[in-house]
């Protein structure tokens, strides 16, 4: 498995680091020059959202090379180790993005227009933490996701792969929010408002008071069932390609 791990990291380090310090740089660009705290806090969010999705990105390109490597497979470990490898890799990923976020945080409310910005943000420590689970958990259920559409799309030998593959994920995200919907779950929110108005200074707060968990443990553990589920498809599919 670490083996795995090792190979995936090598294949992607470049394009991570230098993501990374891209993300670093233009952090410190907006706190340097960016002298509107509005458009410092927007900027930053649009960037730290882009280097999410390069790590999913990162993470289904990965998985998408590992199940056609024939080198591979040879490699004497289970089959599910070459699911994990690049799910493992992006959990890391993610989790170092989020200790990169708390620190700007924490710097931002400590050295760079303290009281405006605690006047534009408002986040809890509570909530950080919540939100910090919530994002780790969809990217999570997201990425398996995708890799059991990417597994099903490579079971057919013809031409038209991508579209099954496409038609494959938007067909399981409907059967989860269908199931969802019909068992009469609550879906995993962020906040009663994200956007809310200042009353006293009458300007838009980003408001991450995010809700607690109740009410929520029968979708986690529904979703948590789903995921497992899907985990278990892929690897006996890709068992069914390796024999094949």
């Amino acid at each position: 498995m670490i083996r795995l791990l090792k190979y995936d990291w090598k294949r992607n380090a470049t394009a991570l680091l230098g993501s990374g310090a891209v993300l670093i740089i233009v952090q410190l660009m907006l706190e340097v020059f960016a002298t509107n705290p509005e458009f410092r806090i927007v900027m930053s969010i649009m960037a730290y959202s882009a280097a999410a999705v390069l790590i999913v990105v990162m993470a289904c390109k990965t998985y998408a090379q590992n199940i056609v490597s024939y080198s591979r497979h040879l490699l004497p470990v289970r089959t599910s180790f070459h699911v994990l490898s690049p799910i493992l890799l992006a959990l890391i990923c993610s989790i170092i993005l989020g200790i990169i976020i708390i620190l700007h945080l924490m710097l931002t409310r400590q050295f760079i227009d303290h009281q405006r910005y605690v006047e534009l943000v408002q986040v809890h420590a509570y909530s950080l933490i919540w939100a910090g689970v919530l994002i780790l958990w969809v990217f999570m259920t997201q990425i398996i996701t995708i890799f059991l559409a990417i597994t099903i799309s490579r079971s057919f030998r013809v031409k038209a792969r991508a579209w099954i593959g496409l038609i494959a994920y938007f067909g399981i995200a409907y059967v989860m929010s269908f199931l969802e919907h019909v068992l009469q779950l609550e879906p995993l929110g962020w906040a009663d408002e994200i956007i809310r108005t200042n009353e006293k200074s009458n300007t838009q707060v980003i408001d991450l008071n995010m809700k607690g968990l109740q009410g929520f443990y029968s979708t986690l553990a529904f979703e948590f069932i789903i995921a497992c589920l899907m985990f278990f498809i892929i690897v006996r599919l890709l068992k069914r390609r390796v024999e094949s």
